[in-house]
C-alpha cells in the first residue's frame, strides 16, 4: 500500500483532512467562566491524534488507515457543547474565546483527550478558562536592526515570550498601523503569510516593536528574550541577556497592561 508522508508540524496542524472511518461517535461537555457560570459562545476545537509511522529519509506520515480530523463548535446558552459525527479516534480538547484575556486552556492549563467509541457518546467533564492580565513588551529600535515574528513566515532575530515552568509562550507582535496600506497573501494552502505593503507602496522603517499577550495572574513566570545578534538595554539602561531566560514575573490582576521596556542599542560584538 502507498504511504504518503509529511513533516511533523503538517500532521499535527490545522486543516481537516477527511477521510473514511468504520465509525462516528460525540463529545459533549460544559465551558465554564472563571467564577463557575456557564461561559456562552466560546469555541471548542477538537482534534484527532493520528498515529503516525517513520520511513528512513521521509519524515513522519500516517499510519496505514489512519486519518486527521479536526472541527471547532461553540458552547451555546447554558455553556455546553457538541460535535457529533466524531469519526473514532483519542481527541485533543482545546477551548478558547478569541480576542478575550480569558486564558486558551490549552496553553496555560494542561490538554484534555477524550477517546471517541462508535455509536457512543463521551461527555468530559467540566472545563474552566481563567482571566489573564496583559503583559506588553516595547521594543525601541532606532537603527532598525530587529526583526520579530510576523504572520506565519518571515526572519526573525528576536523573539520574546515567558516561561512557566518547562513551558514557553510566544508574546505576538502588534500589527504595525501606520499610514500605510498593507496585504495580506496566503500561501498554496490559503493560509495567512506576513503582511506587505501593497503595491506601489513603500514600508517605512520600524523603530519599535511592540509585543504582547495576556498571561496568568499569580504566577510565577520568567521573561524570555532570544536575540544573541543584537544588544539590548532595559528602561534602566542595564544589559539584557540575549540568550534565553531573564526577569521573574508574578503579575496581579490589572486593567492596565504591565508594560516592559527595551532598546535595541547596537549588533552583538
Amino acid at each position: 500500500m502507498r504511504r504518503q508522508f509529511f513533516t511533523m508540524s503538517s500532521l499535527l496542524g490545522g486543516i481537516a483532512i477527511l477521510a473514511s472511518a468504520a465509525g462516528s461517535g460525540q463529545i459533549e461537555g460544559r465551558i465554564l467562566s472563571p467564577d463557575g457560570s456557564s461561559l456562552v459562545g466560546a469555541s471548542v476545537s477538537l482534534r484527532r491524534v493520528p498515529k503516525v509511522t517513520r520511513a528512513p529519509g521521509h519524515g513522519w506520515g500516517l499510519a496505514d488507515g489512519e486519518m486527521r480530523f479536526d472541527t471547532t463548535v461553540k458552547t451555546g446558552a447554558d455553556g455546553r457543547f457538541r460535535a457529533i459525527n466524531v469519526p473514532e479516534g483519542t481527541y485533543y480538547i482545546c477551548p478558547y474565546v478569541a480576542g478575550s484575556n480569558l486564558l486558551p486552556f490549552c496553553e496555560w492549563s494542561y490538554v484534555p483527550q477524550a477517546q471517541i467509541t462508535a455509536g457512543q457518546t463521551v461527555t468530559i467533564a467540566d472545563l474552566k478558562l481563567e482571566r489573564g492580565t496583559l503583559l506588553r513588551v516595547v521594543v525601541d529600535d532606532a537603527q532598525s536592526l530587529a526583526q520579530v515574528p510576523r504572520g506565519s513566515r518571515g526572519n526573525a532575530n528576536l523573539i520574546i515570550g515567558v516561561r512557566k515552568g518547562d513551558s514557553f509562550h510566544a508574546l505576538r507582535a502588534v500589527p504595525d498601523s501606520r499610514a500605510i496600506t498593507y496585504i495580506t497573501p496566503v500561501n498554496a494552502k490559503g493560509e495567512p503569510l506576513e503582511r506587505v505593503p501593497a503595491p506601489g507602496q513603500t514600508r517605512p522603517p520600524i523603530t519599535r516593536h511592540t509585543l504582547e499577550a495576556y498571561v496568568p495572574i499569580n504566577t510565577d513566570l520568567r521573561l524570555w528574550v532570544h536575540g544573541e545578534a543584537l544588544q539590548l538595554r532595559d528602561q534602566a539602561s542595564a544589559p539584557v541577556g540575549t540568550a534565553g531566560l531573564g526577569q521573574s514575573l508574578r503579575l496581579s490582576q490589572s486593567a492596565q497592561a504591565f508594560i516592559i521596556n527595551l532598546n535595541v542599542t547596537g549588533r552583538a560584538q
